[in-house]
């Protein structure tokens, strides 16, 4: 079965797409003068699963994630996932200690940026 998309009354634009005059008086069109890009980072950026505070959720983060913490790095990250599968939830920050690799020190550098 065929579907349609019918725009809104007084709209044409194909479904997902913006409108050209919704950018503003000429960035809509390639005739206006859109800024490039002129960062140096080559390294590529990657969304980190946050909560509405801006922390990382142990029970949700993946190991990309879990790296941009300080003083985690893909062997940690690991351990936190492993443990995460075979032991359940993070059920406060402090569970970080049962997990290979975490002692005091690391869990008080990393405590403030995390939440379960």
């Amino acid at each position: 079965m065929a579907h349609a998309h019918i725009p809104a009354l007084g709209r044409a634009e194909a479904p997902g797409t913006m409108p050209q005059d919704a950018l503003g008086p000429g960035l809509g069109s390639s005739q206006g003068s859109v800024p490039e890009s002129t960062g140096t980072s080559t390294r590529p950026t990657r969304a980190i699963p946050a909560t509405p505070g801006g922390l990382v959720n142990l029970n949700t983060a993946d190991e990309a994630a879990l790296e941009e913490l300080p003083g985690v790095g893909p062997v940690t990250a690991e351990a936190i996932v492993a443990h995460r599968s075979e032991v359940g939830p993070f059920t406060q920050v402090e569970d970080l200690l049962e997990v290979r690799g975490i002692g005091d020190a690391k869990l008080e550098g990393m405590a403030d940026l995390v939440t379960v």
